[in-house]
C-alpha cells in the first residue's frame, strides 16, 4: 500500500466510529472467483436472493442468503427484437464473446424482473438467473455502463450508454432513443420514481454534468442541473466527473472524482461531502435507518481517473451523520479491492470484492451456543489446506517427484535395447530362440559347444520407438497433469466452502440453520477426507 494509501486510512481512523466495527466473514470465494467480481446487488423482496456479475461474463447467484453459490454464463436462448443478434445453440458454430458483467438491476413487477449488463448487451431473466433473454444490443463501439429501475415503476428500464440513454417503458421489450441528451456518452442513469403508476424522472450522468428529464411532461426535455449553485453556509461542489448517481430522503448524492456532492432540494443547490478525502469516488450507495439515512461510498485509491479500476486498493467508508464525517465500513479487510456494495432490507452488507463476496452477519443471542462451540474447535484445529493437497498427490501418484519419475522413465525407454538369444544346432541347421529380453550391457557374439552347437546374442533397438515417443510422453503428460489440476481444484473448492460456513456457524446462527450447514460442513469434510486419507482436524474436537 502507498503513502497516500496510509494517510487516508490514518485519517478514516482518527475518526470516532458512529457504531461498533461490523465483524465481516466471507460467503464465497471458491477457487478461481476472487479478484472475478465486479458488482453485486439483492433482490429488495427477497433477501435472500443475492447476485453477483463477474469479469468472465457470468452470473453468481444464491437462493438461501449465501449459504450456497451457483455460476451461470449469460446465454440467451431466445432473442425478442428482430436486430438482435443471433441466439447461441449449443453445438452449433454460432459464438457470442464472454464480456465483463457491468451491472446488475432486480425489478420486483417487471416483465424480467432480473437485468444483467453487459458492454454490448442487456440481458433479461424471468426464472431468477436460471436462464436469460437477450433485451437490448448494441454495436461493440457503443459501451453501455449502467442499467437502472425503480421499485415504484418496474416497467421503466434505463440504460446508460456511449450513444446516450436507452429507455424502454414495457420492462426492456422495447428500448428507444428518442430522448436525445445534449451531446453523447452518457455514463450512468438512474430512475426516480415517486409512487406507483406515475411517471418517473430520469436523472443522467454525463462527464461532469447532470441532467434531469421528467417523463410526466407533455414534452420531456433534459434540464441541467449539475454543477449548480452552492448550499449556502456549506462546502460548494465543484465540477467533477460523475461516476455513480442515488436518491434517496437526503437528497441526490453523486460520486465523482472529487468526493461526494449531495443537492437536498432536487438539484438546485449542491454541497461536497469527504473532499478532505481527495480520493475519487466510485460508487454512493444510501441505506435507511431509523434515525435516517446512511451514506456508504467506495472510494478508489488511484493515483489519477485514468487508473480507476486498476489500482491494488478500493476501500469502503460510512457516515451516520448523512456525510459529515466517516469511518472505515470494511474495517481491518482495506487491502482487499472493494468492487461494488449493497444491502438487504434487514440492514445487512454485502461487498464485492477482490477476495469474494463478503457480508457482515447476523449474530444472534439465540443462536446455537453448541453449534458455535462445534465451529469454533475445528477452526483452531483444522489441518492446513497445503498438507491435504500433498497428502492427496502423493496417494495418487500424482505428485511432482512420481510426475518427475514417470517422464524420466519415459523419456529413457527407445534407448534400452533388446537381447535376442538364439541356439544353433549344428546336424538340423536350425534356430531356437532361447529368450528374448532387455538387457542394459552390450554383449558380443560368440560361437561355442562341444558337439558343433553354437550359441548367437544379439541386441536389437525399436527405432519405431523414438518415433512414437514424444507423442505419447505429451499425451500422457497432459493427461496426468489434467487429473492433477482436478484433483488439487476439488480439494480447494471442498476446503473454502466448509471454512465459509464454519466461520459462519462460529458467530452463531439459530438452531434449524446450524443443523443444515453443520450437515453440509460434513459431506464436504467427507469430501476431503476421501481425497486425501488424512484427519481434517488436528486432534478430536472437544464438542460434538
Amino acid at each position: 500500500m502507498n503513502t497516500s494509501s496510509l494517510w487516508l486510512l490514518a485519517l478514516l481512523a482518527a475518526a470516532e466510529p458512529a457504531e461498533p466495527k461490523l465483524s465481516w466473514v466471507r460467503s464465497a470465494g471458491a477457487p478461481g472467483l476472487d479478484g472475478r467480481l465486479r458488482t453485486i446487488t439483492v433482490d429488495p423482496q427477497n433477501p435472500g436472493h443475492i447476485y453477483a456479475g463477474s469479469k468472465e461474463g457470468t452470473l453468481l447467484f444464491t437462493h438461501d442468503g449465501g449459504n450456497s453459490w451457483q455460476e451461470r454464463p449469460l446465454t440467451p436462448l431466445v432473442t425478442d427484437r428482430a436486430d438482435s443478434f443471433a441466439a447461441t445453440i449449443s453445438g452449433t458454430n454460432i459464438q457470442i464473446e464472454s464480456q465483463a458483467v457491468r451491472r446488475i438491476a432486480v425489478c420486483p413487477g417487471n416483465s424480467f424482473p432480473l437485468l444483467v449488463l453487459t458492454a454490448n448487451a442487456l440481458y433479461g431473466s424471468s426464472d431468477q438467473g436460471l436462464s436469460f433473454v437477450r433485451l437490448l444490443g448494441v454495436f461493440k463501439e457503443e459501451d453501455l455502463k449502467t442499467v437502472h429501475c425503480a421499485a415504484a415503476c418496474p416497467n421503466y428500464v434505463a440504460v446508460a450508454g456511449r450513444y446516450g440513454l436507452h429507455l424502454s417503458e414495457d420492462g426492456g421489450q422495447f428500448f428507444t432513443q428518442s430522448y436525445t441528451p445534449p451531446g453523447l456518452n452518457a455514463d450512468v442513469a438512474e430512475l426516480q420514481c415517486q409512487e406507483a403508476g406515475q411517471k418517473p424522472v430520469v436523472w443522467l450522468g454525463q462527464g461532469r454534468r447532470l441532467y434531469r428529464l421528467d417523463l410526466s411532461q407533455k414534452t420531456p426535455r433534459f434540464a441541467a442541473k449539475y454543477p449548480g449553485p452552492s448550499v449556502p453556509g456549506k462546502l460548494p461542489a465543484l465540477a467533477a466527473r460523475i461516476r455513480d448517481i442515488e436518491i434517496g430522503n437526503s437528497g441526490i448524492w453523486l460520486a465523482t472524482d472529487r468526493g461526494l456532492q449531495n443537492s437536498p432540494n432536487q438539484g438546485e443547490n449542491w454541497q461536497t461531502f469527504a473532499q478532505d478525502l481527495g480520493r475519487i469516488t466510485q460508487q454512493v450507495w444510501l441505506k435507511p435507518t431509523p434515525e435516517g439515512e446512511q451514506v456508504a461510498a467506495v472510494l478508489d485509491l488511484a493515483a489519477d481517473a485514468a487508473s480507476v479500476g486498476s489500482s491494488l486498493n478500493a476501500i469502503a467508508i460510512i457516515s451516520n451523520d448523512q456525510g459529515q464525517s466517516f469511518t472505515p465500513l470494511f474495517a481491518g479487510l482495506s487491502q482487499r479491492r472493494v468492487r461494488w456494495l449493497t444491502h438487504d432490507h434487514h440492514g445487512k452488507w454485502w461487498l464485492a470484492t477482490s477476495g469474494g463476496i463478503f457480508t457482515n452477519p447476523e449474530v444472534s443471542v439465540m443462536g446455537s451456543i453448541r453449534h458455535a462451540r462445534w465451529a469454533q474447535v475445528r477452526l483452531l484445529n483444522t489441518t492446513s489446506l497445503e498438507l491435504l493437497i500433498e497428502q492427496a498427490l502423493e496417494l495418487a501418484e500424482l505428485s511432482p517427484q512420481h510426475l518427475a519419475t514417470l517422464s524420466n522413465d519415459a523419456a529413457h525407454r527407445c534407448y534400452l535395447p533388446v537381447l535376442n538369444i538364439i541356439w544353433r544346432r549344428r546336424e538340423v541347421s536350425e534356430n531356437y530362440a532361447l529368450t528374448q529380453i532387455p538387457v542394459p550391457l552390450l554383449f558380443e557374439n560368440r560361437g561355442f559347444g562341444a558337439l558343433g552347437d553354437s550359441i548367437w546374442a544379439f541386441l536389437r533397438w525399436d527405432t519405431g520407438c523414438f518415433l512414437e515417443a514424444p507423442a505419447t510422453m505429451a499425451e500422457a503428460r497432459r493427461t496426468l497433469l489434467q487429473n492433477r489440476e482436478r484433483t488439487v481444484f476439488a480439494l480447494q473448492d471442498a476446503w473454502h466452502e466448509r471454512m465459509v460456513i464454519l466461520e459462519k456457524l462460529s458467530l452463531g446462527v439459530a438452531e434449524k440453520e446450524a443443523f443444515q450447514l453443520q450437515a453440509r460442513v460434513k459431506a464436504m469434510e467427507a469430501v476431503l477426507s476421501s481425497l486425501s486419507r488424512r484427519p481434517l482436524i488436528s486432534k478430536p474436537p472437544s464438542s460434538r
